[in-house]
């Protein structure tokens, strides 16, 4: 009872979470945060130095170990509340990612429009650093309204090098972008290589509906591609 506790504490924190049975002590289970350390089961320092997105099974000086990550520190940041963002908020948030909706305009950063999203914040999309922290575990879906919005966004969480980064909008458009990256902001290919544009899979999807549903999918592909 303790383990789960301390388990939703922390998947309610947002931290990635391991859990770890010891086989040479009976399935003896505990949980391990970056943050905090282990929680339960006493286990040794160096298996911390193991835990990846993989399953494991560890044997080292005599000890064996199991370990899984059952909670992720990922977010899925969506840049942009308009008609997609809304449809895909709740197909995210049903399939287990943890959504944060960010706008500009109050209007669309309201809760009525993401009742199951985990945080709704009305930004300036060219200071984005004072609102949110991106780091390798987080998705970028990038839905704003203009191209010019799209590029702010692009130039600033590039450099984080979130795990996924997809922007709506046409294939001619995504090169216009691509070019001002590069030359208003410096940023190098290796960086611009990450950019999945067209965001989503090409089913044909043409309503926001449709749209929303290809991205939940690519972000599934990704997630799962992570785990491997």
């Amino acid at each position: 009872v303790a383990l789960c506790r301390e388990a939703e504490r922390c998947y309610e924190k947002g931290l990635a979470l391991w859990l770890i049975s010891d086989l040479k002590a009976g399935g003896a289970l505990s949980l391990y945060t970056r943050e905090h350390g282990y929680f339960g089961h006493a286990c040794p320092d160096w298996l911390a130095a193991h835990l990846t997105r993989q399953p494991k099974h560890i044997q080292q000086n005599g000890e064996e170990f199991c370990v899984e990550q059952i909670g992720s520190a990922g977010h899925v940041y969506l840049f942009g509340g308009g008609h997609v963002s809304q449809e895909l908020e709740p197909v995210l948030s049903h399939l287990g990612f943890r959504c944060v909706v960010l706008e500009d305009r109050p209007e669309f950063a309201r809760r009525e429009l993401f009742p199951t999203a985990e945080s709704i914040r009305l930004i300036d999309f060219t200071r984005i650093s004072e609102y949110v922290t991106l780091g390798p575990e987080d998705y970028v879906c990038i839905l704003t309204r203009g191209h010019s919005y799209d590029t702010a966004v692009q130039a600033q969480v590039l450099p984080c090098r979130p795990c996924y980064v997809g922007v709506i909008g046409s294939r001619k458009k995504a090169s216009g972008v691509r070019k001002a990256l590069m030359e208003d902001y410096g940023l190098p290919e290796e960086l611009l290589d990450q950019i999945v544009t067209p965001i989503g899979l090409d089913i044909g999807g043409e309503t926001p509906a449709e749209i929303a549903i290809s991205i939940a999918a690519q972000l599934i592909q990704t997630r799962a591609a992570l785990k491997e």
